[in-house]
């Protein structure tokens, strides 16, 4: 039985499903920058694309550093007195971060940190007490597994909808059967490489950091191939027209 094609559709019905097309290419580009921006600065330095180094250290984590460190080194350095409470805090972490320790230095957070890190507002960072300085003081794991389920969970649901919807309008294009399972299989595969690669340089080793890219740039040769393949079947392919002979 036959299906009725992209090009068999109304002018209508094609202008909806062309804005649908224009708008998930528009939201994987910001996706895109998305991941850039909050990638790329990881190793401390923003210029330029994101990094193996930065993708390994978001994901992984830098396990010689601690994110106590790394923030007054960066980010928060600006709030400490002097370099003198920088260099305190230093020793107290590679010192071992003993209890004792923390007493020397607990005014330092008190009069700096604690305004802006207490439990209250801030229960995901907050600085107000040694058992809560010491957590923030551990090694550089990455991002965490709470955070990490839930931006698999947003990707899948929402990338996820928009690869189905995808290879179903791509479904219906006039292209070989062969050529429409493999392409419409594609976002959906890339979407889990994806996500599993998240998981996979965080768990494993950053080993899999590689794979990250990998599966950005899957998605965005399957969205592409998609998007100006069915336009391209839509709206300029010729109609195929049959001319009957009859014998005179």
């Amino acid at each position: 039985m036959n299906s009725i094609k992209l090009s068999q559709l109304s002018f209508l019905h094609k202008l909806i499903l062309s804005f649908f097309l224009f708008v998930t290419s528009y939201a994987y580009l910001f996706a895109q920058i998305h991941f850039q921006f909050n990638t790329r600065s990881a190793d401390g330095n923003e210029s330029g694309l994101a990094s193996i180094k930065d993708i390994v250290i978001t994901y992984h984590g830098d396990r010689s550093k601690t994110r106590l460190g790394a923030k007054i080194n960066g980010s928060m350095q600006q709030y400490l007195p002097n370099e003198a409470s920088q260099l305190a805090i230093e020793a107290w972490i590679a010192a071992g971060r003993t209890e004792q320790g923390y007493r020397k230095i607990q005014h330092i957070f008190d009069d700096n940190c604690v305004r802006c890190h207490p439990y209250d507002e801030r229960p995901d960072y907050p600085l107000e007490t040694y058992e809560e300085v010491y957590a923030a003081a551990e090694p550089d794991r990455g991002v965490s597994i709470g955070y990490l389920a839930y931006l698999s969970y947003f990707h899948a649901s929402r990338m996820g909808i928009a690869a189905v919807l995808l290879a179903l309008i791509f479904s219906f294009s006039s292209f070989p059967t062969k050529i429409r399972i493999v392409v419409c299989a594609l976002p959906v595969v890339a979407m889990l490489i994806s996500i599993n690669s998240w998981w996979f340089t965080k768990l494993l080793s950053p080993i899999f950091a590689p794979t990250v890219y990998f599966g950005e740039g899957l998605t965005g040769l399957a969205y592409g191939i998609i998007i100006l393949s069915s336009l391209y079947d839509m709206w300029l392919k010729k109609k195929k027209v049959k001319i009957s002979k009859r014998g005179l």
